[in-house]
């Protein structure tokens, strides 16, 4: 991978983070769990939630692109890539909840409030995808900017 190869995915994975960041805190703005007096705030529960899907994201975007890279297909990393993020965020509200509270209430890692009452489903159905919608248009601009490359791991 090239120097330049580097920097357009640095800078897809920039651009990933400020959007997801700007989406999740629109989403539950004004939310009465995430601006909970004692809990942690809204933009601190955003912050955790980013970083979590910005890493998947990433590590989605390394399996893209190996997938294309062992079959030789150059579309297939923007395909993978995406397919692998909208799994991966449309279960999350599924496993996080478990035997009848959210997993990570009350630790350093709570983003509980993304995932309360119709929070949840809204989340499956149009975060999710829009969050996938992101990566799709990232990897599009990493196949581009990759050229001639398989993938741009080379």
């Amino acid at each position: 991978m090239t120097a330049g190869e580097k920097r357009v995915r640095a800078t897809v994975t920039g651009v990933y983070f400020i959007v997801c960041f700007a989406g999740l805190f629109y989403y539950t703005y004004g939310s009465s769990f995430c601006s909970r007096p004692r809990g942690p705030s809204q933009a601190a529960q955003t912050l955790r939630l980013t970083v979590a899907c910005t890493v998947w994201e990433v590590l989605a975007s390394i399996c893209g692109a190996f997938a294309a890279k062992k079959s030789a297909l150059r579309g297939l990393a923007p395909v993978v890539s995406t397919l692998l993020v909208l799994i991966g965020f449309t279960s999350i509200p599924f496993w996080i909840y478990d035997k009848g509270r959210f997993m990570f209430e009350g630790t350093w890692a709570d983003v509980s409030c993304f995932f309360t009452e119709g929070y949840g489903i809204m989340w499956v159905f149009f975060v999710a995808p829009a969050l996938a919608a992101a990566t799709l248009l990232g990897e599009l601009v990493i196949l581009k900017a990759s050229g001639n490359t398989k993938a741009g791991l080379d």
